[in-house]
């Protein structure tokens, strides 16, 4: 399995650069299906309908974006990694505006769904995506006011 691996990324990647993207979309985007859907028969959101509705979104947005890259190959990957973290930081973003008006004001889950808001930035600074963090950033910054200004907490 190791050398199939090897023998794969040495194949389609292009430069060091896009090694590094394949490597992070291949192993984020599977991981972020298997938690989300976790997360969608989990105890918190099945009782938020929006809320459970983002987490839907989210993993139908990282199986689109899975099987786009199959399909289009790694000449593709920025533009589809691109689409698919804004995408993700623009969900995670909505559920902790969606939670925030709904009353949940359990910090830890705050906590939780902030935390992952960053991790989604963090995956596109280490994916060199230097547009998409800082975009991504921006949206966590005006969703954190906007929190802020619905729970005044």
């Amino acid at each position: 399995m190791n050398n199939r691996l090897h023998t794969y990324f040495d194949r389609t990647r292009v430069g060091r650069r896009d090694y590094f993207r394949q490597l992070i979309f291949l192993t984020f985007a599977p991981i972020s299906i298997i938690l989300f859907c976790l997360h969608l028969f989990g105890s918190y959101g099945l009782t938020i309908k929006p809320a459970l509705a983002c987490s839907a979104s989210y993993v139908l947005v990282s199986a689109v974006a899975l099987i786009v890259y199959i399909v289009k190959g790694l000449k593709k990957l920025k533009y589809i990694m691109s689409a698919f973290i804004l995408s993700l930081i623009i969900i995670q973003n909505v559920r902790l505006l969606v939670l925030a008006s709904f009353g949940f004001h359990d910090p830890m889950l705050t906590t939780v769904n902030i935390t992952a808001c960053y991790i989604i930035v963090l995956i596109a600074s280490i994916s060199i995506l230097p547009r998409i963090s800082l975009v991504g950033t921006c949206i966590n910054i005006i969703s954190m006011f906007l929190c802020h200004y619905l729970t005044d907490n």
